[in-house]
């Protein structure tokens, strides 16, 4: 006997006893599709995706479980947020309907994690999600949400210790936080996190588990350097106790923490190296041959850190 399934992205007729492995194939190619989607920052058409596979009921009868069903949810919440970023930056979406939309994704995020508590990338996008609300409210309600934006992406990172975009929301935390006793920003931590983040990027796309570059992740190591702003006598100095930091730390986290003393650094300043990291990044933008709106927006971006930093 068959029956039909559903007529969207897995719609095909499948035989009921073969089922299961049918649909996990099906679904496989469906958050390939979503991620290829995303990847091409086209999130309207993932959000209508998932709006037809998760709000339809046609899932219903492919029997799909809590953790294929948080796997969709949290690519929900990914394309929320990725949009919100992508316009609200470009000042194309307004904060009340920014707010509005980031609120949303948080829900979703709070969802898969109810559906798989070990989803990584969950508690990052609900921490990427506060975050940004957090900082479009303002300063005040930045810091008011802080501890619960470092708690997620930490817990992101104690699920997935090379989660590359855990390591890239918590070095903007602890480089945008003020220093104790008002908060518990830390530039050391700061440029540490955004190393870590820099090389779990090159990695992933040099492996191709990427398709693209997120330059974002490039800025954000030159902005840390910038804004820690250490003399190359001090970065020496303060190297010798990183190194130590590095060999006693016990977890993925604290590591994280103290990446830098498991490097060998240039004998430069902060912000020597963070001009020769923009540099970097500006050639190759600028040579870029039909640049994608995210491209044309990162090389805005640089191109005025190059003019604030006398590029």
């Amino acid at each position: 006997m068959m029956r039909q399934v559903r007529a969207g992205a897995l719609g095909v007729l499948f035989v009921a006893a073969a089922l299961p492995a049918a649909f996990a194939a099906e679904f496989e190619d469906l958050l390939r599709e979503l991620d290829r989607l995303h990847f091409q920052d086209h999130h309207e058409e993932v959000l209508e995706r998932l709006e037809h596979e998760l709000d339809s009921g046609a899932f219903e009868a492919t029997g799909m479980n809590d953790v294929e069903r948080a796997r969709l949810v949290k690519r929900r919440a990914r394309a929320i947020v990725a949009e919100v970023e992508l316009y609200y930056h470009a000042d194309e979406l307004d904060d009340r309907v920014a707010r509005e939309r980031l609120k949303k994704a948080e829900e979703y995020a709070a969802e898969a994690i109810a559906l798989d508590p070990d989803l990584a990338g969950a508690y990052f996008w609900k921490g990427s999600a506060k975050g940004l609300r957090g900082l479009i409210r303002g300063v005040i309600r930045a810091l008011f949400m802080a501890s619960d934006v470092r708690d997620l992406g930490e817990a992101a990172l104690e699920r997935d210790p090379d989660h590359t975009e855990a390591h890239f929301l918590l070095s903007q935390l602890y480089d945008e936080l003020p220093g104790r006793p008002l908060s518990f920003g830390n530039d050391a931590r700061a440029v540490s996190l955004a190393r870590r983040a820099y090389d779990l990027h090159e990695q992933d796309y040099e492996a191709r588990e990427i398709k693209v570059r997120y330059d974002s992740v490039v800025t954000g190591l030159a902005e840390r350097l910038w804004s820690r702003n250490w003399s190359e006598r001090r970065r020496e100095s303060r190297h010798a106790r990183l190194r130590a930091d590095y060999a006693q730390a016990k977890t993925p986290i604290e590591r994280s923490y103290v990446y830098e003393g498991s490097l060998m650094l240039k004998p430069l300043s902060d912000r020597d190296e963070a001009r020769l990291v923009l540099k970097g990044l500006l050639e190759r933008l600028e040579a870029v041959e039909n640049p994608s709106r995210r491209q044309l927006n990162d090389l805005e971006h640089s191109r005025e850190l190059a003019g604030d930093w006398g590029l």
